[in-house]
């Protein structure tokens, strides 16, 4: 830096600052931004998927709810025990590409071996968004299968 005036200095020292606080906030942001992504562990048993979400605009909130309440409510019995992955539509866009979600909620029962055996994705009107008796009769049929 050697034959820089003193304005000339500082204009290099900032300029070379900023870079710095770039490469770092980069950095910092593809971090925060890019979380570990671990597969879903089946453990070659059944499972049910039910993609949704925790935060939704307005115009979705109540079918969102909706949806949740229906899966809480389900009784353990009636899906023969089958566990249900909850996935977080926005958090997990890997699983959702993987099983080709594009809206929520979105259901999906798997067999043993992880192939789809059946999928709602899309929201009933009448009696709630998901459609669990189906759920329930196709889990029967699957079952009896294995």
């Amino acid at each position: 830096m050697a034959g820089l005036t003193l304005p000339q200095r500082q204009a290099v020292s900032l300029g070379f600052l900023g870079l710095l606080m770039f490469v770092l906030g980069t950095k910092y942001t593809l971090k925060l931004f890019t979380v570990d992504r671990q597969p879903l562990s089946l453990n070659d048993e059944p499972a049910l998927l039910f993609f949704n979400v925790d935060d939704s605009c307005e115009c979705m909130k109540e079918l969102v709810q909706s949806a949740d309440q229906q899966i809480e409510n389900w009784p353990e019995t009636a899906r023969s025990h089958i566990r249900i992955h909850r996935i977080n539509f926005d958090q997990r866009p890997d699983l959702a590409d993987q099983y080709q979600v594009f809206r929520y909620p979105c259901m999906i029962l798997l067999d043993s071996s992880g192939q789809i055996v059946y999928r709602q994705d899309y929201p009933l009107s009448e009696g709630g968004p998901l459609d669990l008796e189906n759920f329930e009769a196709q889990i029967k049929l699957m079952v009896g299968q294995e």
